[in-house]
């Protein structure tokens, strides 16, 4: 379920073709759904790879302590994934994604409904 937190960071205050542009050059830079390189990665590096998107500074810490919390919550040797919040209640799920850097309402909703496949709104201003 990580690839579409990603997407919906990186769709954050910018249009579609801008967040596709910014996935399809993280894909490019540490290939489809590595983000074990994403990780090991710089943060500098991920923010240049990301600008397309705009907000790169914004998104690319954002997605970098997303996935240094995941990576400490296995102990260093897991999955970098969200998988486990299909275990979750809607408020537990929800909890947890706004408890990420970066994560707000709106963002979390979109995970609820699109990755878990469960009522939610989201609202955009």
């Amino acid at each position: 379920m990580t690839p579409a937190n990603r997407s919906t960071i990186l769709s954050q205050n910018t249009t579609s073709a801008n967040s596709t542009r910014a996935k399809e050059a993280m894909d490019a830079q540490y290939g489809r759904g590595n983000y074990r390189a994403v990780l090991n990665g710089s943060v500098g590096l991920l923010q240049s790879t990301i600008t397309a998107g705009g907000l790169a500074n914004i998104k690319g810490k954002a997605i970098h302590s997303i996935l240094r919390s995941l990576d400490e919550k296995e102990g260093g040797n897991g999955k970098l994934s969200l998988d486990y919040l299909h275990e979750y209640s809607d408020l537990e799920a929800m909890t947890e994604l706004v408890s990420f850097d970066g994560v707000g309402p709106k963002t979390a909703s979109c995970v609820l409904l699109f990755c878990l496949a469960r009522d939610s709104f989201a609202v955009d201003t």
